[in-house]
């Protein structure tokens, strides 16, 4: 028994050394199939308000899509309104979604179903207090083939917007992209619109600062005729007038990398993270972060590059507010991938990963596709288009938060791990086992095993690359999560 106690104690001390990523609260699932809960998420500057897509909501209307908006209260999420539902069937209400800082404004998409033969939309509203009242004039696509409002979003005031359009039914056109300010109780075009070149998908991704007076805008298609789909990124400035361009043209390095599928700047409008969907020879995909230096957009450190094939890795993008934090998601929906999302800090000219990797409950289910970090970088949404707890592709949203998460670890006389000491494999039981972290001294995480499909109550782990010493191997089972000690020779 003492023996039990002062393993306890030594745990104890450990843990406190070192910080990671853990669950917050319980998730926000989809409520039926094939729903697309969480095609799009945004949270708040401060985290505790979140505005949430389901593009594809039915009811006696099929696909007219929904958002809704959920605030934080304590560890639980409670939904803050009634759902902001959209008018008619096949309009996709909710395919893109952006909230205003104070969370009481949302704006959201209906860009119509492919086929639907509806113009593009977007729509604005504001919480009374009681309920989500529309905030000025709807604003339309121009014909019934433009997908206008694609992709949306807002600044922090929640009184400057962007819309943006790639395609015209199923094919990728020019593009376009409008910002509008609302003047009294109507949305006015602030400067000219943005018009893009034959085939580039100019407004495939846009992004403000937080004061809405600097505006991204992606083309991944771009090419400039020798490399296909290279992929373009232009930032603009508004000077009072009209938008001018800051700093010069991003071009991806490649052909078919799609350079610009997902981009994000930070609240200052001086640091811009770019995601490629692809990475040509793999489709790994890849994030450039860049700092506008000199009026000349200056790489901060080296490409993040995701882990394996098909994992898409920078379809999920986000930056908090000073823009030394970044999160990246991937779009692994193939049946051989399984979604995770990283964070990165940056140090020293370095993108340095902070702690542990999410990864997804199975293979599939879109985990990463969607991300978004809270000002500090230390809140965390994710979402996972194709969850299906509550039935095929129904949807979840998943949050965690960064810290030591110390009330959670426990020691447990039903875990077991040997040998002691071990050379390579190392055999661990217990009830219900879902994830496994193995963690050094320094708080460093050295091997990661996420179990797919059922739950397991015993795994055997090889470590033999693992230098000589003590671990900890921290297990996340259905209930609780567990640590014990390892001892490599």
């Amino acid at each position: 028994m003492k023996s039990i106690f002062l393993l306890t104690v030594c745990i104890f001390v450990s843990i406190q050394s070192f910080c990671q990523w853990s669950p917050y609260g319980s998730p926000l699932f989809g409520d039926s199939s094939e729903w697309s809960y969480g095609a799009d998420a945004n949270l708040n500057p401060d985290g505790n308000v979140i505005a949430i897509g389901i593009s594809l909501y039915s009811d006696e209307l099929e696909e007219r899509g929904c958002v809704k908006v959920y605030e934080k209260v304590g560890d639980e999420w409670n939904q803050k309104g009634s759902a902001i539902k959209g008018l008619v069937a096949n309009e996709s209400l909710g395919c893109s979604v952006d909230i205003n800082s104070s969370g009481n404004i949302v704006i959201a998409s209906a860009p119509g179903s492919y086929g639907s033969g509806l113009p593009g939309k977007a729509r604005v509203f504001k919480f009374n207090g009681t309920d989500w009242v529309q905030l000025g004039n709807e604003l339309s696509g121009i014909d019934e083939t433009e997908e206008f409002g694609e992709v949306v979003c807002i600044n922090n005031e929640g009184n400057i917007i962007a819309v943006g359009a790639s395609k015209k039914g199923y094919s990728f056109t020019g593009g376009v992209v409008k910002v509008f300010q609302l003047v009294g109780e109507y949305w006015e075009q602030m400067g000219s619109a943005f018009y893009g070149n034959e085939t580039q998908a100019l407004g495939s991704s846009i992004c403000f600062n937080g004061s809405g007076n600097t505006l991204a805008i992606g083309s991944f298609l771009y090419y400039p005729g020798i490399k296909s789909t290279q992929g373009l990124v232009n930032v603009f400035e508004f000077d009072g007038t009209e938008w001018n361009q800051l700093g010069d043209s991003l071009v991806g390095d490649a052909a078919y990398i799609l350079f610009g599928k997902s981009i994000y700047l930070n609240d200052a409008g001086n640091i811009l993270a770019v995601g490629s969907q692809y990475k040509v020879d793999s489709l790994k995909g890849m994030v450039k972060v860049y700092n506008l230096i000199d009026n000349i957009w200056t790489q901060m450190g080296g490409e993040i590059i995701g882990d394996g094939y098909r994992h898409s890795l920078g379809y999920g993008l986000s930056l908090n507010s000073g823009g030394n934090i970044l999160a990246v998601g991937t779009f692994a929906v193939f049946p051989d991938t399984i979604g995770y999302v990283k964070v990165f800090e940056y140090e020293d000219g370095f993108w340095d990963q902070k702690s542990n990797t999410l990864f997804g409950n199975i293979i599939g289910d879109g985990f990463g596709c969607v991300v978004s970090l809270d000002s500090t970088g230390t809140f965390l949404a994710v979402s996972a288009i194709r969850d299906s707890t509550n039935g095929i592709n129904s949807g979840a949203v998943y949050f965690y938060q960064y810290g030591t998460g110390v009330n959670e670890v426990f020691f447990d006389k039903e875990l077991s791990i040997y040998p002691v000491p071990a050379r390579d494999i190392v055999t661990i039981r217990a009830s219900g086992m879902q994830k496994v972290e193995i963690i050094d001294l320094s708080g460093k995480i050295r091997y990661v095993h996420a179990i797919r499909g059922n739950y397991n109550d015993m795994i055997n782990l090889n470590l033999g690359s693992l230098e000589s010493g003590m671990y900890f191997a921290k297990i996340k089972t259905a209930n609780d999560v567990l640590i014990g000690k390892i001892i490599m020779e």
